[in-house]
Formats: C-alpha cells, sequence, structure tokens
C-alpha cells in the first residue's frame, strides 16, 4: 500500500606430497572474493474538546458542593497543608499529574448548553516541546499543549474506560456521579486514588479559535488537520470542583511522605517507611507539640461495596493500621478496605490541550535498505513491502514491528533510527514521520576439502571452518581469511604435484 496522506510520519585448489603419508587441503569459494467518533467532524478534519486540568487544589473545608471533607479536614497543620499542596502543584506543573476532560460526543463546542454527553477521564505524558522550539513547556499555562493518553485508560475500541455522565447548561459543567481512579501525588509521593461517587463541576469560558502550529512542533494544531477557520471551542473552563469517596485501599496502598518519617522534624509518632498514608490519617501527627494531622476515621463508603460503619485499629507501637471494626463489630481488615471511604474536595482549573491519538493526522514511516546484501522489510500492521514499497503514512501513535528478511547469500547487519530494535525486529511509535535503516551484508561460502592419504585438519581466522567437523562457513563480502593446516601424528602437510 502506497500514498503518503496527512502526515504531523571462484575456485583454487592446493596439493602436497610428504615424507610419511601426506593429506591435501583444497579450498573452494562459490562465488567468493576475498576481498475516531468526535464533538466536530467532517470529511476532511476531526476535533476533539479536551479539557486538562492545570491547577489543582486540596481543600481543607466544606462548602455546598462538598459539605463533607474528613480527607482534606484531617490536614490542619500548615505544615502538612503546604507539603500537599506544593507537591501538588508542582506535579501539575512539570506534567506528572495530567487529567484529561475528554469529551467526544459534545456537540456544543461552545459550553454553553448540552443536555447529555460523555466525558471521559484520562492520565496523559506532554509531549516535549522538540528540538528549537521556542516555547518550553509550563503545565500551568499549556493551550493547545499535545499530550499522549495513557495506554492503560483506553478501552481496545481506543474509548475512554472511565467515562461519567455530564451536562452544560448555561455554561455550567456538571459530571458524575460515578467511580473514577485518579493517579496524582500527596506530599510528593505517587498515589492512585480510587474515588466512587465522583461529581465534578465547572464553568466553561470564552471560545477561540485553536492554535496552529507553525513549526511542527507544540502547541496548537497542524495545517494538515485541515480545521476550517470558522471553528470554536471553548478554551478553559474556571471555578472547578471535584469531590468523591477515597477509598482506604487506595491511601493503604499509597506510602507515607518521606517528610513525616524519622525522628528529626517530623512526627513524634516516629513513623517509617513501611507507614502509609491511611496509616497517618488513623494515628494522627504531631510536630513540635502542634497537630499537624488529626487522627481522622473513614466517614463514608463505597456504596458498590458496602454500608454502614468502618472503624480502624493500629499498631501502638508500628503505627500501622491492624484491624477494623464494622457496626462495632470485628470484620476482616481487607473488606473494610475495600468498604470504607474518606470524603474529599478538590478545586481545579482546565485549559483546552489536544489528545494525539484524537489528530487525524498520519505520520510516515520510511524504510531504508543499505550495505552489500539484498532483503526485505515487511511491517505489522501492514503497509511496507520493501522490496519495492518502502514508505507508508500511519495513524499518529500507532505501534508498527518492522520485520528484515534477508536474502539467500546475505546476512541482516542491524537497524539505524530503531526506536526498539530487537534482532530483525524493530518497533517503532508512530508519534512524529520517522525513517529507518535496515542494512544487508553480501556473503560467500568458503568451503575447503581434503585430500591425500594423511588425515588432519584446517582452521580459520576468523572462526568458523573447523574442518574436521566444519569444512563450510558463509563469510561477509570482503572478509580476509587465513587457513591453516594442521596435519595429525604420524601425517604431514605438503603441496603435493
Amino acid at each position: 500500500m502506497k500514498g503518503e496522506g496527512l502526515r504531523r510520519m571462484s575456485s583454487s585448489g592446493v596439493r602436497g606430497r610428504g615424507i610419511h603419508s601426506a593429506f591435501a587441503a583444497a579450498i573452494v569459494a562459490s562465488a567468493f572474493a576475498i576481498g475516531v467518533s468526535s464533538a466536530a467532524t467532517a470529511d476532511n478534519y476531526t476535533f476533539v474538546q479536551v479539557q486538562r486540568v492545570n491547577s489543582l487544589t486540596l481543600r481543607f473545608d466544606s462548602d455546598t458542593f462538598a459539605p463533607n471533607n474528613a480527607f482534606g479536614g484531617a490536614f490542619v497543620g500548615s505544615l502538612a497543608r503546604n507539603q500537599m499542596q506544593s507537591a501538588l502543584a508542582s506535579s501539575v506543573a512539570d506534567g506528572s499529574t495530567s487529567w484529561l476532560l475528554e469529551m467526544r460526543d459534545l456537540t456544543d463546542l461552545s459550553g454553553t448548553s448540552n443536555p447529555s454527553f460523555h466525558v471521559g477521564i484520562l492520565h496523559a505524558t506532554p509531549a516535549a516541546p522538540g528540538a528549537g522550539n521556542p516555547v518550553s513547556y509550563d503545565g500551568t499555562s499549556d493551550l493547545d499543549w499535545w499530550y499522549l493518553p495513557s495506554a492503560a485508560d483506553l478501552a481496545p475500541d481506543g474509548s475512554p474506560v472511565q467515562q461519567l455522565t455530564a451536562t452544560f447548561t448555561a455554561k455550567v459543567f456538571n459530571a458524575g456521579t460515578g467511580p473514577v481512579r485518579l493517579n496524582t501525588t500527596l506530599g510528593g509521593v505517587p498515589a492512585t486514588l480510587a474515588m466512587s461517587m465522583t461529581n465534578l463541576q465547572a464553568v466553561a469560558d470564552d471560545a477561540s479559535a485553536p492554535l496552529t502550529s507553525t513549526n511542527g512542533l507544540p502547541p496548537g494544531h497542524l495545517p494538515e488537520e485541515n480545521l476550517p477557520d470558522s471553528l470554536t471551542s471553548f478554551e478553559s473552563m474556571s471555578s472547578g470542583q471535584l469531590a468523591g469517596r477515597i477509598s482506604a485501599r487506595s491511601l493503604a496502598a499509597t506510602p507515607i511522605p518521606a517528610s513525616l518519617v524519622g525522628t528529626t522534624n517530623s512526627c513524634s509518632a516516629e513513623y517509617t517507611t513501611s507507614n502509609t498514608v491511611l496509616d497517618l490519617l488513623i494515628t494522627g501527627c504531631t510536630i513540635f507539640f502542634i497537630p499537624e494531622v488529626r487522627a481522622t476515621q473513614p466517614d463514608t463508603v463505597d456504596p458498590a461495596i458496602g454500608s454502614g460503619v468502618y472503624r480502624f485499629t493500629a499498631d501502638v507501637l508500628t503505627k500501622q493500621v491492624t484491624g477494623c471494626t464494622h457496626d462495632n463489630e470485628p470484620t476482616p481488615l481487607n473488606v473494610c478496605l475495600d468498604a470504607a471511604a474518606y470524603s474529599s474536595y478538590f478545586q481545579f482549573t482546565t485549559d483546552r490541550v489536544i489528545d494525539l491519538l484524537q489528530v487525524s493526522v498520519s505520520r510516515l514511516l520510511t524504510v531504508v535498505r543499505t550495505g552489500s546484501g539484498s532483503g526485505t522489510v515487511t511491517s505489522a500492521p501492514a503497509g511496507i513491502d520493501c522490496g519495492d514499497d518502502c514508505t507508508e503514512p500511519y495513524d499518529n501513535g500507532v505501534q508498527v514491528t518492522l520485520t528484515a528478511n534477508p536474502s539467500q547469500g546475505s546476512r541482516f547487519d542491524g537497524w539505524t533510527g530503531c526506536d526498539n530494535p530487537s534482532g530483525t525486529t524493530c518497533e517503532m511509535t508512530m508519534d512524529a514521520d520517522k525513517q529507518v535503516t535496515a542494512g544487508f551484508v553480501q556473503q560467500h561460502t568458503l568451503t575447503v576439502s581434503k585430500d591425500g592419504s594423511g588425515t588432519g585438519s584446517v582452521t580459520s581466522s576468523p572462526a568458523g571452518i573447523d574442518c574436521g567437523a566444519q569444512c563450510s562457513e558463509a563469510y561477509d563480502e570482503g572478509t580476509q581469511i587465513t587457513l591453516t593446516a594442521i596435519a595429525a601424528a604420524g601425517s604431514t602437510f605438503c603441496l603435493c604435484a
């Protein structure tokens, strides 16, 4: 399949006679030379409204949107609050916390009124700025920056695994209620927060035309996407609120922040690296007699798993959670970890960004063959059969596996420009136009035959011939080979006429 589409990628012998019985070595060299569904689509373009959280604040209080906030309310001291918030802010700024709100079936791109659509929750990695880009990455100001979603967040058909029903009414966005998993950081420690009963609300800001990239680098859409000049969509969202119930198990899976471990300027409880955020919540933290984290039990449940009241107990010495009760009855710890939850409350803002997997731009893959030998390169998915067809456009982000097939009398000599080479295969991620070189080396076969009444062997340098048993070997064209004849006892090597 060909086409580019849109792109974002002789013989001789020796005989002899000796004093005793003799053997001869004959050298034969055969020809030998010792030398998508989306918010807006058209025949020639696709546009998906995607927003990324570009500021994230853990609230320590509650309000009418989130009347309960046991998780944030546990952090009562300024040191603990600053540690939690500064780590969140840093992770958003550097892109390690990147939540995408992807609105594939949104029809009103102004965000004014849309009675029912779905919002996908994705985790993503920001694209590197690229060499020569005058714009550096800033996760707090990333309008129309490029992001690549995590494959773990996508179903086999490419749709987000995590989706909430959503509406826009008079510019107000509401989504939920439902379960989500959010990757972030707690006090500088990576954490995956499993939330039930999650609700989001925000206000869509003014619409604008998407930015255009003039240098093939972020931010902005590429001209090849053919977005119409008339296309606009809401640029950002403000006054964002997120409330949900964080499972106790996800907090038990998150190590305690390193700043609270040990005995110097840390909690009087003397936590160790074996403790978790759940241990911290259950036992609390006091630094220099000042409460920083108030001992707090879970105040709610995941309604899909449990009901009632759950209470944890911790070991006095290790401060590790070791037991629990459910409605005052002893209960297996695993049951409590799954069912118990902490109410939580975050505030956020967003910027419009670009999901690279939703861009209708293909990347051109080019295969070049070099060397004295011959062979072909094929691809999966199909498209490259080089031989004849050595270029192929692939959808942005597609994984392509190339396989080198040397011809008879040639050897594959390796890849140049391959993302992930392994022997005769090469794995490429098509996130840009790319060129791969496959090297093939012509080989010729050197064959040694022995003659005469005596016995002996012939060896080669470089190795390959040991005749004896191995009297034939293929060598790269142009290789200089030295053969050494070794007469056996009772025999001698001779140049016999």
